[in-house]
């Protein structure tokens, strides 16, 4: 019986070393063909992923152009209430210094007249001194003294008139400023948002632009999350390929090491 069965037992190592050979040449092609997917993934993936940088950086930018273009307009909001309510009060200082100005001219003109009497009084009590030597002389140096004191008090009103005038003037050149101010500051709300909504104007262009980075953002995420994940399951693949080579060539090598000790 002997004879006859060693010849059936070589075939059938035989045959099992050239299984175990097909097989590993199977998974050979199969690793390279699934390195070669792989590979291509890889440079797919980092093509999105770029694509991912450069839309993340564009939503950035449109963002902070956004937040740039609400804070001059929140800038452009305060400096328009600022210099309105800095105009009410510079108008109402000079309706102050105008009324002032009123009354120093009402009490420049009540000087006046006052010394002229005390001139004519003065006058008057000189030429009764001549006559009437009864008149005293401290009565004349009063008078005197009067009308100097008076005059000295009508300089100090004339400079104060000067000087309320001056800062009327100045309160003028001031309101002429904040108007001005106030002007530009309009004009810089109405190119930013035209009307009570934000559909024209810059901030709404600048906002519809964000929103469309931010969508552009959000769809070149989902390929790139997309793309990764294709090659994650791509290399888990190859990984399971590459395990099976290695065990099916651990095999064909112990049978053909047991192969070549019976031989």
């Amino acid at each position: 019986m002997t004879p006859f069965m060693i010849p059936d037992i070589a075939q059938l190592k035989q045959a099992e070393i050239n299984a175990l050979t097909d097989a590993v040449a199977r998974l050979q092609r199969e690793v390279v063909t699934r390195q070669t997917v792989i590979d291509n993934l890889s440079a797919r993936a980092q093509h999105f992923q770029d694509r991912l940088t450069e839309a993340d950086t564009a939503r950035a930018t449109a963002l902070a152009t956004l937040n740039q273009a609400q804070s001059a307009q929140s800038a452009a909001n305060g400096l328009a209430g600022a210099c309105l309510e800095s105009h009410h009060q510079v108008t109402a200082v000079d309706e102050s210094l105008t009324n002032v100005a009123d009354a120093e001219a009402d009490l420049l003109r009540q000087l006046t007249f006052v010394i002229n009497l005390l001139e004519k009084a003065g006058q008057l009590a000189n030429k009764q001194k001549a006559s009437n030597p009864l008149i005293p002389d401290t009565l004349i140096d009063q008078l005197s003294r009067a009308a100097g004191d008076c005059a000295n008090v009508v300089a100090l009103a004339l400079v104060a008139q000067d000087s309320c005038l001056t800062a009327s003037a100045g309160l003028s050149v001031t309101r002429g400023t904040l108007d001005l101010a106030r002007s530009q500051a309009d004009h810089l709300r109405h190119d930013l948002q035209p009307g009570k909504h934000h559909e024209a104007g810059v901030l709404g262009h600048l906002e519809r632009l964000y929103q469309r980075s931010a969508d552009h953002y959000n769809a070149a995420l989902a390929v790139s999350t997309n793309a990764t994940a294709q090659l994650d399951h791509a290399n888990a693949a190859l990984a399971t390929a590459k395990a099976r080579l290695a065990s099916l060539q651990a095999g064909l090598a112990a049978v053909m090491a047991v192969d070549a000790k019976a031989a």
